[in-house]
């Protein structure tokens, strides 16, 4: 008798078009930790909090949240962030 996959989740071998991911993991988060940030931005967790507090002179400081000691930025956040800095590059 063959174990019966769940609904809803991938597979993750077999041909690329049938191949699925669990609805999980699939998604990306919408508040990302510091630790996360630093992931995405390829940079140290103390960097992201200097960005993030101001103390990077040729950046922005970049929007967060503060939940007691725990900082988070949204996706969304970051990604205009991001957008501005670009448009800021190209008027150079």
């Amino acid at each position: 008798m063959q174990a019966q996959r769940p609904t809803g989740l991938k597979i993750s071998q077999g041909d690329p078009e049938e191949r699925t991911i669990n609805p999980h993991t699939e998604r990306e988060p919408d508040v990302l930790t510091l630790t996360e940030l630093a992931r995405v931005l390829r940079c140290s967790k103390a960097h992201v909090c200097n960005v993030i507090g101001g103390r990077v002179l040729s950046l922005p400081p970049l929007p967060h949240m503060s939940l007691g000691r725990r900082i988070l930025v949204r996706r969304i956040a970051l990604e205009q962030w991001l957008e501005g800095l670009e448009v800021s590059a190209k008027r150079r």
